[in-house]
């Protein structure tokens, strides 16, 4: 999702007011990791986090982000500019 988006290949969505979004770092840090498309596993390792923290973390980001599943999550990550298409090109280089 993100890259299409970064690509214009689908038009982003609308922006959501970031100031209301209260989220500890321990989610913050888990959306770009996600919008890159790591597991579990992979996030605990590159956050040095255990894999039960970084999955109840992650339950957490989705219930406050109202997200269904990784691509909604990205997709509010977006809205809100936790990612950004900085990332996302730098992702893709």
């Amino acid at each position: 999702m993100h890259r299409a988006y970064c690509l214009n290949i689908l038009p982003p969505p609308p922006l959501r007011d970031a100031a209301a979004l209260d989220l500890p770092c321990t989610q913050r840090d888990l959306v770009p990791l996600i919008a890159q498309g790591m597991t579990d596993m992979q996030m605990a390792i590159a956050l040095n986090r255990s894999e039960a923290a970084v999955r109840a973390s992650r339950r957490d980001l989705h219930r406050n982000l109202a997200a269904h599943n990784r691509a909604h999550l990205v997709t509010r990550g977006w809205q809100y500019g936790l990612v950004t298409a900085d990332q996302v090109i730098a992702w893709l280089r």
